[in-house]
């Protein structure tokens, strides 16, 4: 039997929006299976890597020729510290992934007073 191996990157489409919430952090993954997306926060930077697994087998005359193709992707950005890791969240539909990155509301830019030397 013929067979065909390809490994692709794969092409990924990241979008962050700032909104009045938080951050609004979008994904397009087409064909990439929500089982086969992981997504890490270490040290306020949120990694978002995963694989396409796809196969397809088809019979020319006497021979089957069986493909298959993977490609894998990992895309990294740094949150706010304003953000709360805790609190992000993630849902997938049509093979777009998103996520929303809550505000914590305490981290509020702090003004620092300057004293009067004596």
């Amino acid at each position: 039997s013929l067979g065909t191996f390809a490994e692709v990157p794969l092409e990924t489409r990241l979008d962050v929006r700032n909104t009045k919430d938080g951050l609004e952090i979008t994904l397009e993954a087409p064909g990439v299976d929500q089982k086969d997306i992981k997504i890490t926060v270490e040290d306020h930077v949120l990694t978002i890597s995963g694989d396409k697994k796809a196969s397809k087998q088809q019979v020319e005359g006497d021979y089957r020729v069986s493909e298959r193709v993977f490609g894998s992707f990992s895309r990294s950005i740094s949150l706010p510290r304003s953000v709360d890791p805790e609190r992000v969240t993630a849902s997938m539909e049509n093979g777009v992934l998103t996520l929303t990155a809550p505000r914590d509301g305490q981290l509020q830019p702090k003004r620092i007073e300057i004293k009067t030397a004596k």
